[in-house]
């Protein structure tokens, strides 16, 4: 495949700060070497530590809730579960102290987390359509665990590791638990199947992360979410669109001005920094670049293979001839 070592840049699936519940960092951080599959029926699409969660959350009493975990959840879990609590440093006793702290948001969201379970055999659906959009895919197994509000995810050799609890918001769940600035990390329970194919595509990607410029960053995550939408139907994130649609022209002119610096954290990584519009907004204009680029060519599967396997930034951009709409 030859994508051997693995950066997430995002801070999507990065170790978050103990000591701050959600937050992102502003440096990609290296995975060790996953073992691909490329036959997508054989990837192991895992969610069994889901509902082992609830079980071990439904019997747990204050005087025996470390116990209870210990046996019900931790010690039956996957090796998705016990890669990312060692990965992750998480013990018993930080998950047990989440789900005491945030106890009204854990018991609100167990119908929307075991939505995991029910996304097995669509999401494996959108694995096997994106091998036809390309050949060339490789998948890690996906693990779906419940974890303690620290990360989004994880990397090991082992698989894909999705942690359910930060994707499972929804109508009338309670956040008056969390500051405000970290209910920016809880996502909708429908941005659970988008996400992980964001990561799938990311996963055949160049790792970027040492890149540092702009340009490059945000069409390596803007072109995942141009793919994981041409795979699944719908935008992994509307609020993004919504707000880049209405502010395309001025946003393209900024870009543009930045898009050669490594001015990241004016388009990437800023959740906790930009003020009055959506945060990743450089995202976006990777996507509409990737967008252009993939409609202007005839041959659409080699349109894809050229998106993923993009090393010359600037002729992708100069090619999707994007910015001639607003000469």
């Amino acid at each position: 495949m030859g994508r051997r070592e693995l950066l997430f840049t995002l801070g999507w699936l990065s170790l978050l700060p103990v000591n701050f519940v959600l937050a992102e960092p502003t440096k990609p951080v290296a995975a060790p070497e996953v073992k691909p599959g490329s036959d997508p029926d054989q990837v192991k699409i895992v969610a069994t530590d889901v509902s082992q969660f609830w079980e071990a959350f439904a019997r747990a009493l204050p005087q025996n809730r470390l116990s209870v975990f210990q046996k019900d959840y931790v010690s039956r879990g996957s090796i998705g579960l016990k890669d990312y609590m060692e990965q992750r440093t998480i013990d018993l006793s930080s998950l047990v102290g989440a789900v005491d702290t945030h106890r009204d948001y854990y018991t609100a969201i167990r119908e929307n987390s075991l939505q995991a379970i029910t996304l097995q055999e669509p999401l494996r659906e959108s694995l096997c359509k994106f091998k036809v959009l390309y050949p060339d895919a490789s998948f890690p197994d996906i693990y779906f665990i419940i974890g303690n509000l620290q990360s989004r995810g994880s990397l090991t050799q082992n698989g894909l590791i999705i942690a359910v609890e930060v994707f499972s918001m929804g109508p009338n769940i309670p956040t008056s638990e969390f500051e405000d600035s970290d209910k920016l990390y809880l996502h909708p329970i429908i941005d659970l199947h988008g996400s992980v194919m964001q990561q799938v595509v990311r996963y055949q990607q160049f790792p970027g992360g040492l890149l540092t410029t702009v340009l490059a960053e945000s069409l390596l995550e803007g072109s995942a979410d141009f793919l994981s939408e041409l795979v699944i139907g719908k935008p992994f994130n509307e609020t993004l669109h919504t707000y880049g649609d209405a502010h395309e022209r001025e946003l393209w002119l900024q870009f543009k001005q930045d898009m050669g610096t490594n001015k990241l954290n004016q388009w990437l990584f800023n959740r906790e920094t930009v003020v009055g519009k959506p945060a990743e907004l450089g995202a976006y204009m990777g996507y509409r670049i990737t967008q252009a680029y993939y409609n202007r060519s005839p041959d659409k599967k080699q349109a894809i293979k050229d998106i993923v396997t993009v090393r010359d930034f600037n002729r992708l951009l100069n090619e999707s001839h994007y910015g001639d709409k607003f000469s």
